[in-house]
């Protein structure tokens, strides 16, 4: 937890780097972060009504993206979770950006699809549940040809998220520290511990789907 960045909430009309489909593939870009509609900031847009019942099964086209973070907090009536993959740092949120043209100059503005618990959790729990193998992955789509991969989202079972109880000072804060994001009632020892045991439990979970057992 330590090496994560030093903050993590980004506010409306920052600059963004995020990635994008295109005709040559996937492509890196800047932007700013919320879509203006008239006066309104917009932040995030309701998954379902892009998407219907499956969320984050979905291609990236044109007007959407792939806003890459390190850490998501989810906020709920029993607290605030921070979720993180296990073994990775980078999380790949799916997104919207909104590209307008003035005087031959592009200005991207970015928004990330509304994430709710049923958009990507089963539960909120001490084992989380699985999501997008990137082994398996590779063995659908080219690493050059990444514009497909959201398309595979529900059939992976590997890549596991870990959960950890945060302060609920979170949602009273427009820029969160390091500090902020600990995790409660957890010490160093006790999340290396929980990391070991979420890594064998993810290992015999693939087994389990290539065997059929």
């Amino acid at each position: 937890m330590e090496n994560h960045e030093k903050s993590y909430r980004i506010i409306p009309g920052d600059p963004i780097t995020f990635m994008c489909g295109s005709p040559q593939g996937l492509i890196i870009q800047r932007g700013i972060w919320g879509i203006r509609e008239g006066t309104q900031t917009t932040t995030t847009i309701p998954s379902r009504k892009l998407l219907g019942t499956k969320p984050f099964s979905l291609l990236i086209r044109k007007s959407r993206c792939v806003v890459p973070v390190n850490a998501l907090v989810v906020e709920s009536k029993a607290g605030c979770k921070l979720i993180r993959v296990l073994g990775h740092r980078i999380i790949g949120l799916a997104g919207v950006v909104k590209t307008t043209r003035r005087f031959g100059s592009q200005k991207h503005e970015v928004t990330l699809l509304g994430v709710e618990s049923p958009d990507i959790l089963q539960s909120v729990q001490t084992i989380g549940p699985a999501f997008l193998t990137l082994s398996q992955s590779r063995k659908w789509v080219s690493p050059l040809d990444l514009t497909k991969v959201f398309e595979y989202t529900d059939r992976g079972s590997g890549l596991w998220f870990d959960y950890f109880d945060v302060s609920q000072d979170y949602t009273d804060q427009l820029v969160v520290g390091a500090a902020d994001l600990r995790p409660l009632g957890l010490s160093a020892a006790q999340i290396a511990q929980r990391e070991r045991e979420l890594r064998a439990l993810s290992i015999k979970s693939l087994r389990q789907n290539r065997t059929g057992k």
